[in-house]
């Protein structure tokens, strides 16, 4: 329903959209870090199939342990019949699950299963020595 002025841009963009993702400067070396230390890590993502189709310009995800987006199963954050999906795909017990977004809402939706959050917004020291302590 755009203009036909901007049609043109807009599908760059969206074809293009990991080039103005903002990444969080060390988070790649924390994921690795992880990694090494055992850690188990998991995506829970409200992701549409266009990244899906595309999430293998990300050799990143490869890390985890295991992704789960949302649009082939059909259920979102913060709906809480996502995070039930999540612990019984993973088999996760929830008091030793830890959930990180950037949304206090998705959180909500996680605690609902005594699932611990960490409200990230840039701050990787914070979330580092919070992962690190628990």
């Amino acid at each position: 329903n755009l203009p036909d002025h901007l049609k043109k841009p807009a599908l760059a963009m969206l074809n293009n959209w990991e080039y103005y993702m903002h990444y969080t400067k060390g988070i790649i070396d924390l994921i690795y870090e992880l990694k090494q230390r055992g850690y188990k890590l998991y995506i829970l993502s409200n992701m549409t199939y266009h990244f899906i189709e595309r999430d293998y310009k990300f050799p990143i995800l490869r890390e985890f342990d295991g992704i789960i987006y949302s649009a082939p199963i059909k259920m979102v954050k913060p709906n809480p019949e996502i995070y039930e999906y999540m612990l019984n795909k993973f088999n996760l017990s929830p008091e030793e699950t830890l959930f990180i977004d950037d949304t206090k809402k998705n959180l909500v939706g996680a605690t609902r299963f005594n699932i611990k959050t960490f409200l990230f917004n840039d701050n990787l020291d914070e979330l580092k020595k919070y992962i690190l302590t628990l």
